[in-house]
């Protein structure tokens, strides 16, 4: 199981952390860009700038950490 994991080179551990941090920077941005995509996400979020600001800088935050998280767990 070892020698698989080593000639791989990547773990499904790590795979599921790019594919996360893809994803949590992508939505961080569709926040932080929403109105220039048109986007409507409802509710409070369009209502209030400020808490969209927050929730996209915090998602992209995020999505940088497990990115890292993946490169480091690869190595």
């Amino acid at each position: 199981m070892e020698k698989e994991k080593n000639r791989s080179g990547l773990s499904p551990q790590t795979i599921y952390n790019y594919v996360m941090g893809l994803l949590w920077t992508v939505l961080g941005l569709a926040f932080l860009f929403r109105k220039q995509l048109n986007l409507s996400f409802g509710g409070r979020l369009d209502d209030d700038p400020i808490l969209t600001i927050i929730f996209g800088v915090a998602a992209i935050l995020y999505g940088g950490f497990r990115l890292y998280r993946g490169f480091t767990h690869k190595q």
